[in-house]
């Protein structure tokens, strides 16, 4: 019985032993690790080792977990790890401005970047408002003139992206919800309201799609 109790008391000190040493070993290596300025992978800076000091002692806080966030000891194997679980384990993206779907195509979801409406404005979803079709107009026109007082043709050209030429191969939950989309709403607008030229390549494109005989789009591209 004695022996017992005392490979259970040896158990737990192991246990106890390797978790203390999986919280400090990050620790330890991410206050004497090299820092690297830049990250090759996420293409920016990284926030920098602040100092201690009176004069900014308020702001220590917060900055030392802007550098720990950035510079935390196996980041970028465990971002990579995190990546390959998802994106190969659970076939979902690691980025949210990503959708991966079927045959593994890539769709950009500008939604979650901040960089627009894509996915939802494939599936009908947003709209464009009177004044923000009206804005565009006078946009369109007021280039046109420019370029036409200096004998400059001038077309405006809108490049598809993946959704509008391969959506059969968006995920089930992103379908077609409404017809049309803002680009179908513009050219409405402008054939009655304007004659600003639009070029819609999506007809071609759509066309070129039955002919091909490989993709027009790479599977991991977006646009």
């Amino acid at each position: 019985r004695l022996g017992r109790l005392r490979h259970l008391h040896l158990n737990n000190f192991l246990l106890m032993a390797g978790f203390l040493a999986a919280i400090a070993v990050p620790a330890v290596v991410t206050l004497t690790q090299k820092i690297d300025r830049v990250s090759t992978m996420e293409r920016r800076r990284l926030a920098p080792k602040p100092t201690l000091g009176l004069a900014g002692i308020a702001d220590f806080p917060e900055a030392f977990d802007l550098f720990v966030d950035d510079n935390l000891a196996f980041r970028k194997n465990l971002i990579e790890m995190d990546s390959a679980i998802k994106l190969f384990g659970l076939g979902v993206s690691p980025s949210p401005k990503f959708v991966i779907g079927k045959a593994g195509r890539v769709f950009y979801k500008a939604e979650e970047a901040h960089d627009g409406v894509t996915i939802d404005d494939y599936r009908g979803l947003v709209r464009f408002a009177p004044a923000e079709l009206k804005r565009i107009k006078e946009h369109l026109e007021a280039r046109e003139s420019y370029c036409a007082a200096r004998k400059i043709p001038f077309v405006t050209f809108i490049c598809p992206n993946t959704d509008s030429i391969y959506p059969e191969y968006l995920p089930d939950y992103d379908a077609k919800m409404q017809p049309g989309t803002r680009l179908d709403q513009l050219e409405a607008y402008l054939a009655a309201m304007s004659a600003a030229q639009l070029s819609d390549l999506r007809p071609a494109m759509l066309a070129a799609k039955e002919r091909a005989g490989q993709p027009l789009y790479r599977e991991g591209g977006t646009h």
